[in-house]
């Protein structure tokens, strides 16, 4: 028997870890229940034991794009491997929102062969950093057909600049107003302001404006 290949591009003896999902956890533990490990701890091998060629499993795969694929799909490089599947997978992982560092971590691959190799596989990815951009700065969800609305309509023009002395006089307003209208009512009685009727006069708007140009 052959002795264990060594990873790719790495030393001999060293190892990486990979991560699995819960699922491919329970999936592993089935098929070692029911078929056990080879004595250096090799999932998969043949029925003596040996390291699995290539011609072992290549027509069963053969036979199992004839069942899956239409012919047109035959007629291409579909799945033409059980190593594209690894492709497959990656893309997979990638366009469901992975990060690519965990991504890269988990195929053996740096970051920048990552996205090299798998950056025409990802679809839509503008569009979820746009709804991950407004989620971050805490907008509220809008609906897609809204969003492609706005993203068709003409940008809106800048607000004009309220002009310091009129925004002055809208606040001296208001602020005037609000201490008018909390003012308790003069008592009923000669000697007190008003009509006797209990209402506090106030002034027009015009002395309001009068009022500010004689403070300034």
């Amino acid at each position: 028997m052959p002795p264990p290949r060594s990873l790719k591009a790495r030393p001999k003896g060293v190892k990486r870890p990979v991560p699995a999902s819960p699922e491919l956890v329970a999936i592993l533990r089935a098929h070692v229940a029911e078929f056990g490990a080879a004595e250096d701890g090799r999932l998969f091998r043949s029925q003596r034991g040996n390291r699995l060629a290539p011609v072992s499993y290549e027509s069963v795969w053969r036979r199992a794009r004839e069942h899956v694929l239409t012919a047109a799909q035959l007629a291409t490089p579909l799945a033409q491997r059980p190593y594209d599947l690894r492709h497959a997978c990656l893309s997979l992982w990638l366009n469901g929102g992975v990060p690519a560092a965990n991504v890269a971590a988990r195929a053996g691959h740096s970051v920048a062969m990552l996205q090299s190799t798998y950056a025409h596989c990802i679809d839509g990815d503008d569009e979820i950093m746009n709804r991950r951009i407004d989620a971050a700065l805490g907008a509220p969800p809008t609906p897609v057909a809204e969003r492609a609305e706005q993203s068709a309509a003409p940008l809106p023009h800048p607000r004009a600049r309220v002009p310091r002395s009129f925004r002055e006089y809208r606040r001296m307003i208001t602020h005037s107003g609000s201490r008018r209208h909390t003012r308790e009512a003069p008592e009923e009685g000669p000697d007190a302001g008003g009509d006797g009727s209990g209402q506090v006069d106030e002034p027009s708007p015009g002395q309001d404006v009068r009022r500010l140009h004689s403070a300034g």
